[in-house]
């Protein structure tokens, strides 16, 4: 995951600096794979690059929504 969240993490901070929305809307899944349970720790380490990318220090907050609870089968999203 580490080379393909770089590629993809480059790809989309050129993408908002060249058309500079004033909003943006990420729905993001399987970040860390679909063993989610091996790959949770990719969630956190995405989130943090994306959040203090030079793309995103024009936006004044963000909310982040992650369903981090894996261990409930029925309710994990």
């Amino acid at each position: 995951p580490e080379n393909l969240q770089k590629t993809w993490l480059r790809e989309f901070c050129q993408t908002v600096q060249a058309h500079r929305p004033h909003f943006v809307a990420l729905h993001c899944q399987e970040v860390g794979g679909k063993n989610y349970e091996a790959s949770m720790t990719h969630v956190d380490s995405f989130i943090k690059e994306l959040l203090s990318s030079d793309a995103m220090k024009d936006f004044n907050r963000a909310r982040v929504y992650l369903d981090k609870n894996y261990k409930s089968q029925e309710q994990f999203t």
